[in-house]
């Protein structure tokens, strides 16, 4: 457990897993604040881990101990803002697609720019080939529905077996040939 202690003019306090959970809440993400949270980081908690992985103002150290982290949460915290992408490999990406969750996944197709332009993790066409096959139609029906999506995927997502996926790729399709 995370042993914490607030000290004012040398009188402590020692905080609590409730204390610990709004002292995150609170804290701003700055630099002077880069050390308490990579600590904070460290915690048991996923609630805590969570809401500092949404921080963009982080220490490598802390994005990359976040990497290994199995908390859905703090991979759903982590993958929703561009920062984190600076830190990430495509084995990170492969891990996080292969959970098949929709929150991660949006996420990601969020910051394809980041991710294929500025930090040249992968090529979008593997991120695209690989959510093509996830379970979650929810995810593939993103997919359906956007003109970011290339044809060939599209075209595979015509004869998906969920029908809403297949009628949004035809109208998808539609849509760009109408361009």
């Amino acid at each position: 457990d995370m042993k914490a202690e607030l000290f004012v003019n040398n009188t402590k306090l020692s905080l609590g897993h409730r204390d610990l959970v709004e002292f995150a809440i609170i804290l701003d993400d700055n630099d002077k604040n880069k050390d308490i949270l990579h600590e904070m980081a460290k915690s048991k908690c996923p609630q805590i881990r969570s809401h500092i992985a949404s921080f963009q103002g982080l220490h490598s150290k802390t994005y990359h101990m976040f990497l290994d982290d199995n908390s859905i949460d703090v991979i759903r915290s982590l993958t929703c803002h561009a920062t984190s992408y600076s830190h990430m490999k495509r084995k990170d990406l492969d891990r996080f697609i292969s959970i098949g969750d929709s929150e991660i996944t949006s996420g990601i197709l969020g910051n394809l720019y980041e991710i294929v332009e500025e930090y040249r993790i992968c090529k979008q066409d593997w991120i695209y080939k690989k959510l093509v096959n996830v379970e979650d139609p929810a995810i593939r029906l993103e997919l359906a529905d956007s003109e970011e999506t290339p044809i060939d995927i599209l075209e595979k997502l015509i004869v998906d077996a969920d029908v809403d996926v297949s009628e949004a790729a035809k109208r998808t399709i539609d849509r760009i040939d109408s361009l």
